[in-house]
């Protein structure tokens, strides 16, 4: 019995001693990347919008026809100005510095683009010395966070950083792991582009007098009016005599192009398409609607057909890629005709009785629109020489171009064919 007791009393002894070590030893060091967020005012920002000399193309967005010139968006940084005017040989003009946009649209002389937060007017009188002549203020907030005192997030500062934790902590063991501290990421091996914004609210020869906004534009101008999708809003804006914000209309989450038709906006949005009637320009009124899958969906409209792609791979965490054609007759009564199997369809135009649609990977596809009750859509012309992401056409001149891999290709519409004349080359 008193020798039971004493082997207990080692074994208990033998225990805590080693315990005690594994208390002593029970950490470790590690180190992560933590992104600290870099705050700018508005005022700030606004500095350092200007004109400047040419520069190259690289992480290019938004695409705007006007009057000769291309507008191409140059992802929260500007706006790139190209001489179009003679299509087989584009100029690269000048450069718009405007930190933050994404989206711009041209009346007349006045260009509007945003800076992040705000919406700007410009005029382009001079295109190559742009003149900022209004600013609205914090009408795209949705889409940022903002810091009443510091400004708000335009990127973040990478930096490398070692902690040592212990085994109570509840990072041990686990990677990746991040955390929040104070609005600052960080993690152990998640890369973030440089322009992550973080969202408090969800975690031809010349053609004169021609505009036209590629298929995923999210700013639409009808009359004296222009409208903007904000997350789940219409913001409307006087033009003249000055611009002034009128109205946020609320609408379904995830609308993300509009197309205005008539006295209508077309609106695509991850849930569907969504026709607004103008009868009070100023309040943009829901009329009519078409719910589908989950996806991104850009809408051209011509007559009574509207044209709506639908495609996976993308933010919208869609699984289907498909071409909708809808009768839109009645205008609050949208009918499904037909749905198209397709590739990965993305940007579409229209031009008489023929579809021009990018189709990613597969290029850019024309498609005979004469019946669109048809339940197939024949296949006219197939050109797969890149990926195909967006297109403006200009009737005037038939001219089509295509934003794709490698830059921006510029082609003559003939018969049977597209006859490539230029490439704007983009480096991102």
């Amino acid at each position: 019995m008193k020798s039971n007791l004493i082997y207990c009393l080692l074994a208990m002894l033998a225990i805590s001693a080693l315990s005690s070590c594994l208390q002593d030893e029970c950490e470790a060091t590690q180190t992560y990347t933590r992104w600290d967020p870099i705050y700018r005012t508005l005022d700030d920002l606004a500095q350092e919008i200007k004109s400047e000399p040419a520069r190259e193309l690289g992480q290019t967005g938004k695409i705007f026809y006007h009057n000769g010139y291309l507008l191409i968006s140059e992802v929260y940084e500007g706006i790139h100005v190209i001489d179009n005017r003679d299509p087989a040989n584009p100029v690269n003009l000048s450069f718009i510095n405007i930190p933050g946009n994404l989206d711009m649209a041209v009346k007349g002389n006045r260009l509007y683009a945003d800076m992040y937060t705000e919406l700007m007017t410009f005029d382009i009188s001079e295109i190559t010395d742009v003149k900022l002549i209004d600013q609205e203020h914090n009408v795209f907030r949705a889409y940022y966070y903002v810091d009443e005192e510091l400004g708000l997030i335009t990127g973040y500062e990478e930096r490398d950083e070692t902690v040592t934790i212990d085994c109570m902590d509840g990072r041990w063991g686990s990677s990746p792991w991040f955390a929040f501290e104070n609005s600052i990421f960080a993690t152990p091996n998640i890369n973030l582009d440089a322009n992550f914004v973080f969202n408090s609210n969800s975690n031809r020869a010349s053609a004169p007098n021609v505009s036209v906004a590629g298929s995923l534009a999210r700013f639409g101008i009808k009359g004296d009016r222009l409208y903007a999708l904000n997350q789940s809003k219409i913001e409307s804006f006087a033009l003249s005599p000055e611009t002034d914000h009128l109205a946020s209309v609320d609408t379904d989450w995830g609308i993300e192009t509009v197309y205005p038709y008539k006295d209508h906006l077309f609106v695509g949005a991850e849930a569907g398409m969504y026709i607004y009637g103008l009868d009070d320009p100023d309040r943009p009124n829901l009329v009519g609607e078409f719910v589908h899958a989950r996806a991104c969906d850009p809408v051209w409209v011509s007559g009574d057909i509207a044209y709506v792609t639908l495609r996976d791979g993308n933010q919208c965490a869609g699984f289907i890629n498909q071409l909708e054609v809808l009768d839109v007759s009645q205008f609050d009564n949208p009918r499904l005709i037909n749905t198209h199997p397709m590739h990965n369809p993305r940007g579409l135009s229209v031009l008489g009785e023929q579809l021009y649609l990018c189709d990613g990977e597969e290029g850019v596809k024309v498609l005979d629109i004469s019946n669109p009750q048809a339940e197939t859509l024949p296949l006219l012309l197939q050109h797969r020489e890149h990926m195909a992401n967006d297109i403006i056409i200009i009737p005037p001149i038939n001219l089509a171009m295509v934003v794709g891999e490698g830059g921006i290709h510029q082609y003559l519409i003939e018969e049977d064919n597209l006859r490539l004349i230029s490439v704007i080359d983009v480096q991102g």
